[in-house]
């Protein structure tokens, strides 16, 4: 398969991972075993493989909350594993909170294997919780300029709310105009007894255009800005971890050297292959690019000795950036060592995470630019307008491009674990499992091929809904130029101030999507059906409820208050009131005793939701 080179390191070391982990000792003596090889695994290995990682992790992790631990601990050992990896490959990258989290995860792990039972901690009162919440809430906020990607996140948001206002104000002060001109206004003020002033009005809603075109260039050259120096920082200015110079590698022994259909598994590591002539061994290094490297042993018959006694039985094992140093760097002519990070690999991977964000940003700060100070550039108003209509069209290519981009990861994954489930259906190929541990490998691999086609669909959906709300955004803007002023141009634009809504809302959507697969597949299998559907329908509720929010609760304080504040300030208490409401109806103390009978009648199982943030596109 085209894909399946791509995980071929990743695959072999998990193979490897599951062929060596000890049995029959003590927890304790397997987790120090764990710990003792993910010290091994180069920060090298990590960067190629990260996104390989996370997937692998995230589905695993998944699929064991719903499996007991009997004939499963293995898989408990490999998870552990992958956190260990993940939160070294964090402490390096520099980013301390998903250190933290993975090793909190480790740390259940352990307490799991070891029969330990959470800490039954009491769940803080309804308004003990909303205060936390608050100081939680204003303690980021005041540490939001001490974490550079926080800044980025603010910034991106900040910059989406400026487009919801630029929309929001346009349906209001065309809506207003046309309301004046029918004689609306005046017969509410007849009613209401008031007077409204409606050009006084649109001039308070237009007064900050100028500041907020400086905004529409600025918000995304700041966030490119950013990324160019996050990029720049990790390619050119790495830490010592970053540069993965003290690391570990692998040595295998095998009889010949693989061929190019398998060598990409063996990358930056090392291979023992018996002399042809006599019994001396000789020792290659496989580079990350290119051919086998062979090395020039001082001492073969030392080397050799202290290989055999190394690897014993194994034919294949893991050894620290010392033993390294100790066996193989001072052992040959040429003080060979395994090739540490570079910055064209550094520099590739940088390029993957931002490279959205940066033709999102460069594209927009341009447009942006011309069409909002188009008598600096000498370009006419009609023009502008035009433009910025063409361009609206990057966004729709933007999202159907990161949806290639997410299949193209699913692809490969998907083709390691068909490939793994190929190997698994040879016996003689796993001699050292009895036939009951490799159908539970098989088990495994296919609800983990499950796990990885929701999250696909997801990544899938969500994009389609991004490329819907940009088309939304399109069509609605290039209307109301077209058919400006009249109701249609009014419609037109709450049109546009929807879309920006459904960007707003892409988060409450994924778990919505999310939901309804999961409710798909309990449908199917007809576990924990009940719970499913419950968190089905708040998902779907709490979608419902973004979106309103998102659309049209602003606009109508907005209205209100221009036109009658005291009805405003009702219309907001009511609306604090109603969120206060929402917030205590979820709280753990309320729900517990509804999830409780949901799932009573079946086995307890604890679905693990991963809610991503928004990852924008038009902002």
């Amino acid at each position: 398969m085209a894909y399946t080179k791509q995980n071929a390191a990743f695959q072999r070391d998990k193979q490897q991972f599951f062929q060596q982990l000890p049995e029959n000792k003590k927890i304790d003596d397997q987790f120090d075993w764990v710990d003792a090889r993910s010290e091994t695994i180069g920060y090298s290995f990590l960067l190629r493989n990260h996104t390989a990682l996370i997937e692998e992790f995230t589905q695993m992790w998944n699929v064991l909350q719903g499996e007991s631990i009997e004939d499963r601990e293995a898989f408990w050992f490999y998870s552990y594993y992958c956190a260990s990896l993940l939160e070294s490959f964090y402490l390096a990258y520099g980013q301390q909170g998903n250190a933290t989290r993975y090793a909190k995860i480790k740390q259940d792990i352990k307490n799991k294997l070891n029969g330990l039972e959470p800490e039954d901690v009491p769940e803080p009162q309804f308004i003990e919780s909303m205060y936390n919440a608050f100081i939680e809430g204003f303690s980021s906020l005041v540490k939001a300029p001490f974490h550079i990607s926080q800044i980025r996140d603010y910034v991106a948001y900040s910059n989406l709310c400026r487009i919801y206002w630029a929309f929001c104000r346009l349906t209001l002060t065309s809506g207003l105009r046309l309301a004046n001109s029918i004689g609306l206004i005046s017969k509410l003020d007849a009613v209401l007894g008031t007077h409204t002033d409606v050009e006084k009005i649109i001039g308070v809603f237009e007064a900050p255009i100028g500041v907020i075109n400086y905004f529409s260039v600025g918000f995304f050259l700041i966030r490119f800005a950013i990324d160019a120096g996050l990029l720049i920082k990790h390619t050119f200015f790495p830490n010592e971890l970053e540069k993965g110079a003290a690391s570990g590698c692998d040595i295998s022994k095998l009889e010949n050297l693989p061929g190019a259909a398998t060598i990409e598994q063996y990358r930056n590591n090392y291979i023992l292959v018996q002399s042809e002539h006599d019994d001396d061994p000789v020792l290659f290094y496989i580079p990350k690019v290119g051919q086998a490297q062979r090395l020039t042993l001082k001492d073969a018959a030392k080397f050799k000795r202290a290989m055999n006694e190394k690897m014993q039985n194994d034919l294949s094992i893991r050894l620290t950036a010392k033993e390294v140093k100790d066996l193989i760097t001072q052992e040959t002519d040429e003080n060979h060592s395994p090739e540490v990070t570079t910055r064209w690999e550094r520099f590739k991977h940088e390029l993957y995470k931002r490279h959205c964000n940066f033709a999102n940003d460069l594209v927009w700060a341009t447009v942006n630019f011309l069409t909002n100070f188009n008598t600096l550039v000498g370009i006419s108003g009609p023009a502008a307008i035009a433009i910025t209509s063409v361009f609206l069209c990057f966004d729709v290519a933007m999202a159907f491009y990161k949806c290639h981009l997410a299949k193209k990861e699913y692809l490969t994954k998907r083709s390691q674990y068909e490939q793994e489930i190929a190997d698994y259906m040879k016996p003689d190929n796993y001699n050292h499992l009895s036939e009951k541990q490799r159908l539970i490998h098989i088990d495994m691999l296919r609800k983990q091929l499950v796990e990885l086609e929701i999250s696909y669909k997801i990544k899938e959906s969500t994009s389609y809904y991004s490329a819907a709300a940009a088309a939304l955004l399109m069509i609605g803007f290039t209307a109301a130029m077209i058919f400006n002023p009249g109701l249609i141009a009014v419609a037109a634009f709450f049109v546009c101030t929807i879309a920006v809504g459904m960007y707003l809302s892409t988060g409450a959507y994924s778990k919505y999507a999310e939901m309804g697969l999961r409710l798909e597949q309990a449908e199917m299998t007809g576990k924990n059906l009940a719970l499913t559907r419950k968190e089905y329908e708040t998902a779907r509720n709490e979608f419902i409820f973004a979106m309103v929010k998102n659309t049209v609760v602003p606009m109508v304080l907005i209205a209100t208050f221009a036109i009658c504040w005291p009805a405003a300030v009702v219309l907001t208490a009511l609306y604090v009131g109603y969120e206060v409401y929402r917030a205590f109806s979820k709280h753990p103390g309320q729900q517990e005793a509804e999830q409780i009978a949901l799932a009573a009648p079946e086995e307890e199982v604890d679905l693990q939701n991963h809610e991503k943030a928004p990852d924008w596109c038009f902002v």
